[in-house]
């Protein structure tokens, strides 16, 4: 899977979303065998998302095994895989 330092912001914020949503709390945890460069800018991004940092969204096509995936979720009633609202995750078991 390639994620770019922005796409680990964006997935950040929506954690973060459904954290706050969900009046549940966030941890991260990091394990080795990065760049330390990449490493860095992408800690960096989520880090700022905390600070209510707003990264772009992305305009680039999700890949097919992604779309597959939100789409299986989206039909067991996940909504929050495009749904900034979380409006239909509530009612989800």
């Amino acid at each position: 899977m390639r994620v770019s330092t922005e796409g680990y912001g964006c997935l950040a914020r929506r954690v973060r979303a459904f954290c706050d949503w969900n009046g549940t709390d966030l941890a991260f945890v990091l394990e080795g065998g990065y760049g330390l460069d990449t490493l860095t800018d992408s800690v960096r991004t989520v880090h700022e998302v905390f600070d209510r940092y707003e990264p772009p969204t992305p305009d680039d096509p999700v890949q097919a095994g992604a779309k597959e995936a939100i789409d299986r979720a989206r039909d067991q009633g996940f909504e929050l895989a495009e749904t900034p609202a979380f409006g239909g995750a509530a009612s989800a078991t």
